[in-house]
C-alpha cells in the first residue's frame, strides 16, 4: 500500500488485484443504490421535481419555482428513454452515488493505492451516501461534483496537464445546476485558497508543510497557459448552458440556476430549519461512526506530524478544512441530511489516508498472528455486548435471582454487558503487557474496523431496503407512506371494474394534497376537485375529523382512508426504548400527519 507523487501512479489494469477490488466495490455500490430503486414512493419534494419534467414532456411549458435544472434535464431524458416511473426518476442520483464511490481512484497519487481503495469502500457503504443516492435530490450529485473538482485540481498540479482542469470545469458546471450545496463547496474552496494569504509570511513554514505553494504554482501555470484557461471556461459555460436549458429546449430554465444561489442564502435564515442545531452531528454519530473515527484519526495525523506532506496539491489540508467548514455550514443552515454528505466525503478521504499510514506502520512492527488473536477476542466480546443489549431491549418484566436477590432480567443483561466491557479492558491490558502496545494498537484497530464497518453496512442496508422510507430512521424523519401505492392499486381496480381499463377513470383530486399524490396518479386523467362540475365517480380529499364526503350535493359517497404522510421523532426515549431504537430502529408507531380519503360515488 504505497503512495507515489502526483501524476506518477503506476498504471494498473482492470485484471489486477486492485482492479478486481474496484470492480467488487462498484458491484457493492450498485447493489445498495440501484436494486429496488422504486421501492419507496416519491416524497413531496421529489415528486415536484419529477412532475416538472413529466409535464414538460406532455406539452406544459411552465416550470415551477424550486425546480433543480440538472434534475429537470435528467428526468426529461430518462422519461423519454425509459418511461416515467419512480425508479426512472431517481436514475441520476443513483449514478452519481456510484461515481462518488469510485472517484477516490483518481487520488491514488495522494492517498496511496490502499488509501484510495479504503476511501472508495467508505463511500460505497456510507449510509448517508446510499440514502441520498436513492432520493430524487441533488445532494449526492453535488458531493460527487465537489469530489470530481478536487480530483481535477490534484491532477492539474501533479501532472501539469490540462485534463484535470477540464474535468474540474465541467463538473463545476454540473454542480451549479445540481443544487444549492455547490455554493457551500465554492465557499469552502474560496476560503481555503485565502488561508495562506491571511496567514502571512509568519507562518510560511506551516504553509510549506501543508502544501499551499502548489496552489500558487497552479495559478502561475494557468497564467502561462492561457489556452487552457480559455478551453476550461468554454467547457464550463457549455456544460452549464446545455444542462440549465435542457439542451436549449427550455432557455427560460437558465434563471433557475440563479435561484439556487438565493435558496442557499435563505438557508441561513434563523427560521429556515425546524431541526436542532445538533441534528447533523447526531446523523454522523448514528450512521457514520466508522467514517467519523477514521477521518478524525487522519486529521490528527496530518496536524501533528512534523515532516512536510508530499509535494503537490494540499489535499489533506483541504480535506480537514472542507470537513470543518461543511460541518459549521450544515449546523448553521437548513440542517438537511444532504448537508451531512458534504462532511462525510472529506472525512472518508482522511480515513483512507489514515489507514494507508497505519498499514505501513503496522506491517513493519506487528506480528499479525498476535494482532488477529487480539482482534478476534475484542470482536467476540463486542458481539457479546451487542447480544446482551439486544436482550435488554426486548425483555419485559421478568425477574432473575442473583445471589438470593430478585433482580429485573433487564438489569441482569446490563450487568453482563458491563462485565464484557471490563473484560475488554482486561484483554487490552494483557495484550499490551504480553505482546506489546503495537500488537494492541493493531488488534484494536482491526476490531474497531470490523465492528464499525458491520454497523455501517447494516445501517446502509436498513436505510436502502429493510427500513426504506421508515420515519423512525433518524435520517428520514417524515415521508410519504407506502400506503399511497395501495391507494393507487385500489383506484386501478375501480377503473378496471367500471371502464375495463385500469387507467381510464378520471379521479378528481384535491390540489392541497400536493405533488406526491399527483405523481402517483400520473397515469390517470386526473382533474382538480374544485373544477369538477358534475359529481365525480372517484374523488380524493385530505381526511378531516368530520368528513362527510367531497362536498357534492345530491350525490352520496363511501370513503376509505389511507395514510399519506407520516413522521416520527425520537423525543423522550430512554432505557429499553432508546436501546431498541438505536439497535433496530424500533419504536412507537409513526405519527400520521396527513391521510387521504378515497371517495367512491354510490348508486353507480
Amino acid at each position: 500500500m504505497s503512495a507515489k507523487p502526483d501524476g506518477q501512479c503506476r498504471r494498473t489494469g482492470l485484471f489486477t488485484v486492485e482492479g478486481a477490488a474496484y470492480i467488487l466495490l462498484a458491484l457493492l455500490a450498485v447493489g445498495l443504490r440501484w436494486t429496488q430503486l422504486g421501492l419507496q414512493p416519491l416524497g413531496q419534494g421529489e415528486a415536484a421535481q419529477a412532475l416538472a419534467a413529466y409535464r414538460f414532456l406532455h406539452g406544459e411549458q411552465a416550470v415551477p419555482e424550486g425546480t433543480v435544472p440538472l434534475l429537470f434535464t435528467a428526468n426529461a431524458a430518462g422519461f423519454t428513454l425509459a418511461g416515467a416511473s419512480t425508479a426512472a426518476a431517481r436514475w441520476l442520483p443513483a449514478l452519481a452515488g456510484l461515481a462518488l464511490a469510485l472517484l477516490p481512484y483518481g487520488l491514488r497519487g495522494r492517498l496511496g493505492h490502499g488509501g484510495a481503495l479504503v476511501a472508495s469502500l467508505l463511500l460505497a457503504i456510507s449510509p448517508s451516501a446510499v440514502y441520498q443516492s436513492r432520493l430524487l435530490d441533488g445532494a449526492v450529485v453535488v458531493a460527487a461534483c465537489g469530489l470530481a473538482i478536487v480530483v481535477g485540481l490534484v491532477h492539474l498540479t501533479g501532472t501539469q496537464r490540462p485534463g484535470g482542469l477540464y474535468l474540474a470545469a465541467g463538473t463545476l458546471g454540473l454542480g451549479l445546476c445540481a443544487g444549492a450545496g455547490t455554493w457551500t463547496l465554492l465557499l469552502v474552496l474560496l476560503l481555503f485558497g485565502l488561508v495562506p494569504a491571511a496567514a502571512g509570511a509568519a507562518s510560511s513554514g506551516a504553509q510549506h508543510r501543508f502544501g499551499w505553494p502548489a496552489l500558487r504554482g497552479a495559478i502561475s501555470l494557468l497564467q502561462r497557459e492561457k489556452r487552457w484557461a480559455g478551453r476550461a471556461a468554454t467547457i464550463f459555460l457549455a456544460v452549464l448552458g446545455l444542462v440549465a436549458t435542457a439542451y436549449a429546449l427550455r432557455p427560460e430554465n437558465a434563471g433557475l440556476v440563479a435561484n439556487l444561489l438565493g435558496a442557499w442564502a435563505q438557508g441561513f435564515a434563523p427560521e429556515a430549519s425546524g431541526r436542532s442545531f445538533a441534528y447533523p452531528l447526531w446523523l454522523l454519530l448514528r450512521y457514520e461512526p466508522l467514517v467519523l473515527v477514521l477521518g478524525l484519526a487522519g486529521a490528527a495525523d496530518v496536524l501533528h506530524r512534523r515532516e512536510a506532506l508530499r509535494p503537490g496539491f494540499p489535499l489533506e489540508a483541504l480535506a480537514i478544512f472542507w470537513a470543518l467548514a461543511a460541518a459549521v455550514l450544515a449546523i448553521a443552515g437548513r440542517r438537511t441530511p444532504g448537508d451531512v454528505l458534504l462532511v462525510v466525503v472529506p472525512l472518508a478521504l482522511l480515513g483512507g489516508r489514515a489507514l494507508e499510514r497505519a498499514w505501513k506502520w503496522a506491517r513493519q512492527r506487528v506480528r499479525w498472528a498476535d494482532a488477529f488473536l487480539v482482534a478476534g477476542a475484542l470482536v467476540a466480546l463486542s458481539v457479546f455486548v451487542y447480544l446482551q443489549l439486544s436482550a435488554y431491549s426486548l425483555t419485559g418484566a421478568e425477574t432473575v435471582s442473583v445471589v438470593g436477590r430478585a433482580l429485573p432480567a433487564s438489569t441482569g443483561y446490563l450487568l453482563l454487558a458491563l462485565l464484557a466491557l471490563v473484560l475488554v479492558v482486561g484483554v487490552a491490558a494483557s495484550a499490551s503487557a504480553l505482546r506489546g502496545p503495537e500488537v494492541l494498537a493493531a488488534g484494536g484497530c482491526l476490531a474497531l474496523l470490523l465492528v464499525l464497518g458491520w454497523w455501517g453496512l447494516r445501517s446502509a442496508w436498513g436505510l436502502s431496503h429493510l427500513h426504506s422510507g421508515d420515519p423512525r430512521e433518524l435520517m428520514v424523519g417524515q415521508t410519504v407512506a407506502p400506503d399511497v401505492q395501495k391507494l393507487v392499486a385500489q383506484v386501478e381496480m375501480l377503473s378496471l371494474n367500471k371502464t375495463g381499463d385500469p387507467h381510464a377513470l378520471a379521479p378528481a383530486v384535491d390540489e392541497d394534497l400536493g405533488p406526491a399524490i399527483e405523481w402517483a396518479l400520473r397515469d390517470f386523467k386526473q382533474g382538480p376537485l374544485h373544477a369538477a362540475i358534475e359529481p365525480p365517480l372517484v374523488a380524493l380529499t385530505e381526511s378531516q375529523e368530520q368528513d362527510g364526503g367531497p362536498g357534492f350535493e345530491g350525490a352520496s359517497y363511501q370513503g376509505a382512508v389511507f395514510p399519506y404522510q407520516v413522521s416520527w421523532r425520537p423525543h423522550g426515549l430512554s432505557g429499553q426504548a432508546l436501546v431498541s431504537w438505536l439497535l433496530y430502529g424500533a419504536g412507537s408507531q409513526p405519527v400520521r400527519d396527513r391521510s387521504i380519503t378515497l371517495w367512491v360515488r354510490t348508486g353507480e
